[in-house]
């Protein structure tokens, strides 16, 4: 769905008259204050006009009032006095522009006046896919009513400042200039000034000058993750913030009425879309796969295919298939894993697709790893696979790799990705493909042969049979389609001889482009 904005209001000429005239007099309502605030906020063209007419009346008032300098302007053959600009007058004006102007900054820019309800508290800056139940009227969101999202997201600003995206579904309200309510769902906060407040039914979570994310689950509790900053976590019971716990950068706690526990694994930032602002990015697969979102540079982690276990893990050497996928719940974009095995059907991701492969067995070699360089294996004599494809070290920095021992098999979720993107749309899958096995000496026998797959939604898009150190690399370049739901990589040993087949994906990556 491409990106949807609303209109700005257009604002009648009489009340922003008014309120400009209230405003030089110093005789605005409470009411009054946050309809003005509201108008500049969000109209470019009123705030020029309010600055313009402000500053003239103010120079006005300043130089002609009683008790100031006495400035005699001539009068002019229609009756009227004509303002003589002296060296004294300008001076005047050009202090009186800077007096104004230090005091409309301090007015626009300070805290607010405390929130009424009904009264105007921030607006939707921009909206993606967004389907509301009960949607702010004309963009306003107003203090005291609860919003509904069913889908989609809204970018909100505040009068304070504060920046929050809504990731629906959600269920919101706010309380105050400074603090929110988030009954359901998920929401990420930037307030770089700090003193932003964020309850749910069991945290209460108080931001220090960060940007953070809360979801909001149905099981009655609620995870918050820092990206920049701190924050202060709580329990909702009463109380608990005096036991409140401090997150910092990278960090992320679950939290009920129980009290706060620690979220060890990265993949928390899966969970939500940071930016709704289009642009063109490359992903790292890798990244992905070890829990990040792509651009955050995670690396040294890997998969057991054979158990669907990730994280820092040890080093294994054989493993043996049990002919099932493994469905892996702690990393969104990682739908599961499984052992290929030849001739035999086996399901290849959670949608159900099988796939028979024509080569593999169901054992193999080490952990699928992604990133750096690959651990070596405890045996004796044993060599670690090589990062280098075609002259280039891809376990060097500025680089990521996809190490994969036959026999393996990953899918990756490609609908998880673009909920973390929802501006944009997923163009392909790249990556260099090859074999990078090398003898340590002419005696140990050469290497066998392995061929490599990839799927879609269980569909064979590319597969590359006899793969050697001797084949040149391969430059792999998928397009990918809105319908298209799994991407599976997998590849097998070609014989049953399979302790030298060191296939590597060097840069795998996913493509990005604005909707």
């Amino acid at each position: 769905m491409e990106p949807h904005s609303t209109p700005l209001t257009q604002v009648d000429d009489a009340e922003f008259s008014r309120l400009t005239t209230l405003f030089i007099e110093n005789d605005l309502s409470a009411a009054d204050i946050g309809r003005l605030r509201a108008i500049l906020m969000e109209n470019d063209a009123r705030r020029t006009e309010f600055a313009d007419f402000t500053i003239v009346r103010c120079v006005a008032k300043h130089l002609f009032k009683s008790g100031g300098p006495e400035v005699k302007a001539p009068v002019t053959s229609a009756g009227h006095r004509a303002l003589r600009l002296t060296p004294l007058l300008l001076v005047w004006a050009l202090a009186a522009m800077v007096a104004f102007g230090l005091f409309l900054a301090q007015w626009f820019y300070t805290k607010p006046a405390p929130t009424t309800a009904g009264q105007t508290d921030g607006l939707v800056m921009r909206q993606v896919g967004a389907q509301w139940a009960t949607a702010p009227r004309r963009h306003r969101v107003v203090a005291g009513v609860v919003y509904r999202l069913n889908a989609g997201f809204a970018q909100i600003r505040l009068q304070s400042g504060v920046q929050l995206l809504i990731n629906g579904p959600a269920r919101f309200k706010l309380s105050a200039h400074r603090e929110m309510f988030l009954d359901a769902g998920r929401v990420v906060a930037k307030a770089h000034g700090g003193r932003f407040t964020i309850k749910t039914p069991s945290a209460v979570i108080k931001d220090l000058g960060t940007w953070f994310a809360v979801w909001q689950r149905q099981r009655a509790n609620t995870v918050v993750g820092v990206y920049e900053g701190r924050v202060l976590v709580a329990s909702a019971a009463p109380g608990a913030m005096a036991r409140a716990h401090l997150l910092t950068t990278g960090q992320a706690s679950e939290v009920s009425t129980a009290g706060v526990r620690p979220v060890a694994a990265s993949a928390w930032t899966q969970y939500f879309a940071q930016s709704i602002d289009p642009k063109s990015q490359t992903l790292s697969v890798a990244d992905l796969l070890c829990g990040g979102n792509g651009l955050t540079n995670h690396a040294g982690c890997g998969i057991d295919v054979a158990t669907g276990v990730v994280g820092h893990l040890p080093q294994i050497a054989r493993y043996q298939s049990d002919g099932l996928f493994h469905r892996i719940n702690s990393i969104p974009a990682l739908d599961g894993s499984f052992v290929p095995q030849g001739n035999l059907p086996i399901k290849i991701d959670s949608a159900g697709n099988r796939c028979t492969f024509a080569s593999g067995s169901n054992q193999g070699y080490f952990l699928l790893w992604l990133g750096g360089a690959f651990p070596k294996p405890s045996w004796p004599n044993a060599q670690a696979m090589s990062p280098v494809l075609a002259s280039v070290n891809y376990s060097a920095v500025g680089h990521s790799i996809m190490y994969l021992h036959p026999n393996k098999g990953i899918t990756i979720n490609l609908d998880a990705v673009r909920r973390m993107y929802p501006a944009d749309r997923l163009t392909s899958f790249q990556a260099m493909l090859g074999d990078t096995y090398t003898p340590r000496s002419q005696h140990i026998p050469k290497a066998s042969e392995a061929n490599f797959w990839i799927l879609v939604n269980g569909k064979r898009r590319f597969v590359k049979h006899g793969l050697t150190p001797a084949a040149s690399a391969v430059p792999l370049s998928l397009p990918l389609r809105p319908s298209d739901h799994f991407l599976t990589i997998a590849d097998t040993a070609a014989t049953r001889h399979i302790s030298r087949d060191w296939i590597i994906l060097g840069d795998p990556t996913l493509q990005l482009a604005p909707r």
